[in-house]
């Protein structure tokens, strides 16, 4: 569906260039045509010219500006260069209209920027070879600033109103996910993806070698292929009997290192972690965030990868493995501080007249995620019956 949509888009942005590139050429070429004869004698043939000359010398360098408008845009939209700006807005600032004004202000300069050289050349040199020009440097520079400044406060002030407006409605009428935090903290889950660009990846092992607290592991490689190498940055005993907690997973790749993290505190840390370690080894490049309803419908659209598809378990030993793996951590769970609860755990909620139909909305709410999961993996999903008995809950 979005590779369907992104075509559609590409094909309107094209078929716009072409029809006003033909209108412009068909209007351009029409210029050429000298005064009628109905006019011969009311309409001066040297200031005709002139004005035939000097719409003509626009047309073109206008046509120009739409071809490197044009050739912009696919680059913009082929590589999902909006995306990657929507990403980076939304792991500066977490209020989302906010995020909003930010990508506008970011899309903005960048449109005036591109389109500044072409008015400069209109102005300074069209305009001043045909002796129309009166603007100095200092008033186009000024014009420009508050030609920008007006409409991005235009721009983000209409937008920002679109937003509030928008917000009642929601984006879908399906009842949200409950607030998941991370173990040690009560920071939300999110999907954080950090890059680096590596200098020397055997220096950059050795250094992370010399702490106790990461764990090195080399998958053994194709032939030809690079090492498949990655760590795990670990608190150590942190969890229930001693268990060691994964604060990060780093990732060697072609294009360099991988840093994943399920929470922006955790990929902060991660990084500062790593560059105190690594030094000037790896630079940071770039940061990707997703929540975990961003997560959820992707995966939802995309269904699973063909890799993963090609490694799945056995139908009844997936099910089985996740039905142990599910009962095992939601038997923890029942026992866990919730935000979602005020910070009581299901066990003692549920016992509370004020916090049970908050606990069955939970428990429904986790039934629900775990049934669409299911469905999109082509599974039979987890039975949480074990959490209703134990909480003494009816469905």
């Amino acid at each position: 569906m979005a590779k369907t949509l992104l075509l559609l888009i590409i094909a309107f942005v094209t078929l716009d260039f072409v029809i006003s590139s033909v209108l412009s050429w068909l209007n351009t070429k029409w210029m050429t045509h000298p005064v009628p004869p109905e006019l011969e004698g009311l309409y001066d043939d040297e200031k005709y010219r002139k004005q035939q000359d000097y719409m003509r010398t626009n047309k073109r360098v206008s046509l120009i500006a739409r071809c490197v408008s044009f050739t912009l845009t696919l680059v913009i939209l082929g590589f999902g260069l909006l995306g990657w700006l929507d990403n980076q807005c939304k792991s500066w600032t977490d209020i989302p209209v906010l995020q909003v004004v930010l990508f506008l202000v970011i899309y903005n300069l960048f449109n005036t920027v591109i389109g500044l050289p072409f008015s400069y050349y209109s102005t300074f040199v069209i305009e001043e070879r045909f002796g129309f020009n009166r603007t100095t440097h200092k008033t186009f520079w000024l014009d420009a600033l508050k030609s920008f400044l007006v409409s991005t406060a235009l721009s983000a002030v209409l937008m920002a109103v679109v937003y509030w407006l928008y917000q009642p409605f929601g984006p879908n009428e399906e009842a949200p996910l409950p607030r998941l935090v991370v173990g040690g903290s009560n920071e939300e889950v999110c999907f954080v993806k950090d890059w680096f660009r590596v200098a020397d990846w055997d220096a950059l092992k050795d250094a992370l070698a010399s702490r106790e607290d990461v764990r090195f592991d080399d998958r053994k490689a194709g032939s030809g292929e690079a090492p498949r190498w990655s760590w795990t940055w670990l608190e150590r005993g942190a969890m229930e009997g001693g268990m060691d907690r994964v604060l990060a997973t780093f990732f060697r790749k072609p294009d360099g290192l991988l840093v994943e993290c399920m929470a922006k505190g955790r990929a902060d840390a991660a990084r500062a972690m790593l560059e105190a370690c690594a030094g000037g080894l790896a630079k940071h490049a770039s940061r990707s965030v997703e929540s975990i309803q961003d997560a959820l419908a992707r995966r939802m659209q995309e269904g699973p990868s063909p890799e993963v598809k090609s490694n799945r378990l056995p139908p009844d030993v997936e099910s089985e493995v996740l039905r142990q793996v599910s009962e095992r951590y939601y038997r923890q769970w029942m026992d866990m501080s919730v935000p979602a609860l005020d910070g009581r755990t299901p066990r003692h909620a549920a016992r509370l007249k004020t916090q049970k139909a908050k606990v069955v909305e939970l428990l429904k709410d986790i039934e629900n995620s775990e049934n669409a999961r299911a469905r999109n993996e082509g599974r039979q999903p987890v039975d949480f019956g074990f959490l209703w008995k134990e909480l003494g809950l009816e469905r």
